[in-house]
């Protein structure tokens, strides 16, 4: 199952991403995107959020996601990711046949199993929309 995630501002896409689901056992966002001038205002942050409580209500375990060498600590920092070091995880990830990019990308994983839902309250039926 694939799905696009928006966030949206006064109607405008200000940010964007892909989820891809494999199974339970893992979903991955190969692409997300925010606009220039959105930058640095926590748009990444609060759709990153949003789509990890919906893998959560679906009880999807892991969310893997590329990211360039430069970028990927602060992946691990702001968001609680870690590198796929694994032979298990690397076998699972040729398995479920997810996007594979050029050399300087590397893998991230987050356990969503184990890290509660923050975001209890929001919806999850509808794009997250900022008045």
């Amino acid at each position: 199952m694939a799905s696009r995630s928006a966030k949206f501002l006064s109607g405008i896409i200000v940010c964007a991403a892909t989820v891809r689901v494999h199974d339970k056992n893992l979903a991955e966002m190969p692409y997300i995107a925010t606009s220039e001038e959105y930058r640095g205002q926590r748009m990444v942050h609060n759709l990153v959020n949003h789509i990890e409580t919906v893998l959560r209500r679906l009880q999807v375990e892991k969310l893997v996601i590329p990211a360039v060498e430069e970028l990927a600590g602060m992946w691990i920092k702001n968001f609680g990711f870690s590198h796929v070091g694994d032979e298990q995880s690397k076998q699972e990830l040729t398995r479920c046949n997810t996007v594979t990019f050029c050399t300087s990308v590397v893998r991230l994983q987050k356990n969503l199993a184990r890290i509660p839902d923050l975001n209890l309250g929001h919806s999850v039926q509808a794009p997250i929309e900022i008045p």
